[in-house]
C-alpha cells in the first residue's frame, strides 16, 4: 500500500514539476527594495500557492493569498507590495521573501509534502530596477525599468540581424512633431522571421534616444516577416534635423548596433527612401515598399467637363469637373472664371490644394452673371483655371454662352441700407490754429438712433504727450440727452493760457449712458506765437495795445485837419518817466523851501 501512495506521489511530483516555473525574479528594485521585490511563477494549470512553501539560501516563508486572478501568472510578494493593477495571482509571503532576495542568491519553489517543485540559481547582471526573465531554458535581463509583473516577459532572445532602417521621412510639410500617423518617422523593414521591436532604440548624432515602445508605433511592436514597422517621433521633437549632417543608428535592447544611415539635406514633403540598395528622394510611403520612380515635381492641370446641358445662358451656375496634380509648389490656391477677350462674365470661384505630390479631382461651381442690360455680347468663352497668386492660365475650356436666364431677371434686388450705430458723433467745427488765450471751439454733432432716449456726456481737453494744457481734462464736461432719433449740436470750449507755439492735439471723449467704452475724437491743434509791434524804440504786446485801446475808438484831428493817433507807452516806460517827474516835483519843493527860509 505505503509503495502504491509512493508511486503516486512521484507521479503526482512529475507532473507538477513539468507545468511550473519560476518565470521572473525581482531581486533589485530601483530605490527602495523593502517591499518591492517579487517572483513570478507561472504554469498552464490552476494552482494555489498556499500548498506551497518558498525558500531562498538562509529561509523558507508559507505562502498567503491576497488576490485571484484567473491567468498563468502567479505573484509572490512582501507584505506593503503595491499590487494593484496586476493583472494576477497574488500570494504574500511575509515581511521579506525569504532573507531578502540578494544580488547572488538561490531560490526554491517547494510542494508542501517536501518536493522541489522549481529551482533556479543567479546573480546580478541586470543591475538597479531590472529583473531577470526566463526564456527558452535560461534568464535575461528585462527590457523593461520595473519588470513584466503578470505580463508576457519582454526578453526573448529574438534575433536581429535583420532588421534594415528603410525610410526616413525627415521634413513633412506642417508641423514635424506632429501626432503620429502626421509628422517626421522612421520606417524599419524585416526580411527573417516575426520579431517583437520593443525595446529596441534609435540613437541621433546628437545622441538623442528614441525608444521604441507602443506609443509611438501603430498596432503594436512586433514586425512581421517581410513587413514594415513605422516608428513615429509622435511629439519628440529634435531627432531628425532637416539640415546638415544627421547620422541615426539602430540598435537591439542589448546596446547591439544593427543598422546605421546619414544624410546631409532634406527636402520638404520627400523621404529618403532605400531602393535598390541605394539612398534616393521619394515619396513617402510608411508601412509600404518605397516607391523606385522619383516624383513628379510639376503640377498639371486639366479642366475635364462641364456638368449638365451644354446649352449655358448668363445667369446660369455652371459646374466645372477638375483633374490637378500638385507637384513641388508652394502654392496652396486656385482660381477658377469665365471670360473671353473682351469681358470677364463670372465671379471667381477658389479652392485650396493644401498637400505637395498630390492628385485632386473634384467639381466646382462658377456663376455667371447676369446678362439683364444686354452688357455682355452672346457667343464663345472660357472657362480658366489657374493660381490665385498669379495670372497665368494653367488650362482652358472652351464654351458658349447665350441668351440670359429671365429667371435671374425677373428677381427684384433690395439693397440693404448699411447698419448705423445707436450713437453717432461726429465733428462738424473745429479751431485749427490759435493764440495763446483764445477760445478753441469744437462743434459736435449726437445722432441717437436708437429706440431709446440716452443721457450722453462730452467733453474736450488740449494736451501734448501725457501733459494737459487746457486745465483738468473734464473742465468742461457736458451732461447732454439726446431723444431717440434726436439729431443735436453741441459746442465745447477750450482755452490754453500758457503754453509755447508747437503743435497739440485737441481730444473729445463721448460716452453714452449704458455703456463702458468711451469714444474719442482726435484732432491736431497748433498753437501760434504772439506777434509783436516795435513802437519808439520799445516793444508792445499786441494783444496789451488792443487791452489798453478798448475804450480809444476815436482818431483825434488837430486844427491842420491831420490825423494824430494816441501813442501808448509800455509799463517800463511809464515807470521811468514817473520817477523823472517824482525827482522834478521834489527838487522844485526844495527850492521853494530854501528861498523862503532866506526870506526870513
Amino acid at each position: 500500500m505505503r509503495i502504491v501512495l509512493f508511486l503516486i506521489l512521484v507521479l503526482c511530483a512529475s507532473l507538477v514539476i513539468a507545468d511550473i516555473r519560476i518565470n521572473e525574479i525581482m531581486y533589485n528594485p530601483d530605490g527602495n527594495d523593502n517591499n518591492n521585490e517579487f517572483i513570478e511563477i507561472c504554469s498552464d494549470t490552476s494552482l494555489n500557492l498556499s500548498d506551497f512553501i518558498i525558500m531562498d539560501e538562509a529561509t523558507n516563508d508559507s505562502l498567503e493569498l491576497l488576490q485571484y486572478y484567473d491567468s498563468d501568472y502567479y505573484l509572490i510578494v512582501e507584505e506593503g507590495f503595491n499590487y494593484s493593477g496586476i493583472e494576477a495571482s497574488i500570494y504574500s509571503a511575509g515581511t521579506t521573501i525569504g532573507n531578502n532576495l540578494n544580488t547572488e542568491d538561490s531560490l526554491f519553489l517547494i510542494y508542501s509534502n517536501g518536493t522541489i517543485i522549481a529551482n533556479v540559481s543567479y546573480t546580478d547582471d541586470c543591475g538597479s530596477g531590472y529583473s531577470l526573465e526566463y526564456f527558452n531554458g535560461s534568464f535575461y535581463c528585462s527590457f523593461y525599468l520595473g519588470g513584466t509583473p503578470g505580463r508576457v516577459n519582454s526578453n526573448k532572445n529574438q534575433d536581429y540581424s535583420n532588421l534594415i532602417i528603410n525610410e526616413l521621412f525627415v521634413d513633412p510639410s506642417g508641423d514635424d512633431n506632429a501626432a503620429m500617423p502626421a509628422g517626421e518617422f522612421i520606417e524599419i523593414y524585416n526580411s527573417g522571421e516575426e520579431i517583437d521591436l520593443i525595446a529596441a532604440y534609435l540613437i541621433d548624432s546628437s545622441n538623442h534616444k528614441l525608444d521604441i515602445t507602443d506609443t509611438n508605433v501603430i498596432d503594436g511592436t512586433i514586425i512581421g516577416s517581410g513587413e514594415y514597422l513605422v516608428v513615429y517621433m509622435n511629439g519628440f521633437s529634435g531627432f531628425l534635423n532637416n539640415d546638415n549632417l544627421e547620422e541615426i543608428k539602430f540598435y537591439d535592447p542589448y546596446g547591439n548596433l544593427i543598422d546605421e544611415v546619414s544624410y546631409s539635406y532634406s527636402e520638404e514633403d520627400i523621404s529618403w527612401s532605400l531602393v535598390n540598395g541605394l539612398w534616393q528622394l521619394r515619396l513617402a510611403t510608411p508601412g509600404l515598399k518605397n516607391y523606385e520612380e522619383e516624383p513628379e515635381r510639376e503640377s498639371s492641370f486639366e479642366i475635364e467637363d462641364i456638368e449638365g446641358s451644354s446649352n449655358i445662358e448668363f445667369g446660369d451656375i455652371i459646374k466645372v469637373k477638375l483633374n490637378i496634380y500638385k507637384g513641388d509648389s508652394s502654392k496652396e490656391s486656385i482660381k477658377l472664371y469665365v471670360e473671353n477677350d473682351d469681358d470677364r462674365i463670372s465671379k471667381i470661384t477658389k479652392a485650396n490644394l493644401p498637400d505637395k505630390f498630390e492628385d485632386y479631382s473634384f467639381t466646382l461651381p462658377i456663376q455667371l452673371y447676369s446678362n439683364c442690360k444686354g452688357s455682355y455680347s452672346d457667343g464663345d468663352y472660357e472657362i480658366k483655371v489657374g493660381w490665385t497668386s498669379g495670372s497665368i492660365t494653367e488650362d482652358s475650356f472652351s464654351i458658349e454662352v447665350e441668351d440670359n436666364n429671365e429667371e435671374v431677371c425677373d428677381k427684384i434686388y433690395i439693397e440693404k441700407e448699411p447698419r448705423k450705430a445707436k450713437l453717432e458723433y461726429n465733428l462738424l467745427e473745429c479751431s485749427g490754429s490759435v493764440y495763446p488765450g483764445d477760445e478753441i471751439v469744437s462743434k459736435i454733432e449726437l445722432v441717437n438712433n436708437d429706440d431709446e432716449d440716452h443721457m450722453v456726456d462730452i467733453h474736450s481737453y488740449v494736451y501734448k504727450g501725457s501733459k494737459c494744457y487746457s486745465g483738468n481734462r473734464e473742465d468742461n464736461l457736458k451732461k447732454v440727452l439726446v431723444k431717440s432719433g434726436q439729431s443735436k449740436e453741441f459746442e465745447l470750449l477750450n482755452v490754453v493760457d500758457e503754453a509755447e507755439e508747437g503743435d497739440y492735439k485737441l481730444k473729445i471723449r463721448v460716452k453714452r449712458d449704458d455703456q463702458k467704452t468711451t469714444k474719442e475724437i482726435t484732432e491736431d491743434i497748433k498753437l501760434l506765437a504772439l506777434p509783436l509791434v516795435e513802437k519808439e524804440e520799445t516793444l508792445f504786446v499786441a494783444s496789451e495795445i488792443q487791452e489798453e485801446s478798448n475804450d480809444m475808438s476815436a482818431v483825434l484831428d488837430d486844427s491842420c485837419g491831420s490825423e494824430v493817433k494816441l501813442l501808448y507807452e509800455s509799463t517800463g516806460t511809464k515807470s521811468r518817466n514817473l520817477v523823472s517827474t517824482l525827482i522834478i516835483i521834489v527838487l522844485t519843493l526844495l527850492c521853494v523851501f530854501l528861498i523862503w527860509k532866506r526870506s526870513y
